[in-house]
């Protein structure tokens, strides 16, 4: 399971929304599920490793305001989600604790996140 990193930061809006893409290809059997659940959501999982990812980010919340010329004293929120090519199940049990989402639920989710009105307010909307 390869995956790549990625935060986007938005000072305008106080957000930093970190994603991690993950190849998987959606499992079709109740086998291939629990193998799906237990690489995203086990132990030394996808999730457990990019929650490490966003505590840091949260713990160096002063040093991202600095790099992005925004004052201290104001709060940056940090959300994080799993995406991969389309939907999988394990993104659908009760006890997965981050969003895992398809490549198309990205800017949906993005959108809920930030709320509609400050990214309209922004010019965050997509083309």
């Amino acid at each position: 399971m390869t995956g790549e990193q990625g935060s986007s930061v938005l000072p305008e809006l106080g957000y930093v929304l970190a994603l991690e893409t993950k190849n998987l290809i959606p499992s079709l059997n109740a086998y291939a599920i629990a193998h799906e659940r237990e690489r995203l959501a086990g132990p030394g999982g996808a999730i457990e490793a990019h929650s490490r990812r966003l505590a840091w980010l949260i713990d160096n919340a002063e040093a991202i305001s600095r790099q992005f010329g925004s004052p201290p004293s104001e709060r940056w929120y940090v959300r994080g989600a799993i995406v991969v090519p389309t939907a999988v199940t394990t993104a659908f049990l009760p006890d997965v604790q981050m969003p895992i989402l398809a490549a198309s639920e990205v800017v949906a989710w993005a959108r809920d996140q930030l709320g509609e009105t400050r990214v309209q307010e922004h010019g965050l909307e997509s083309p």
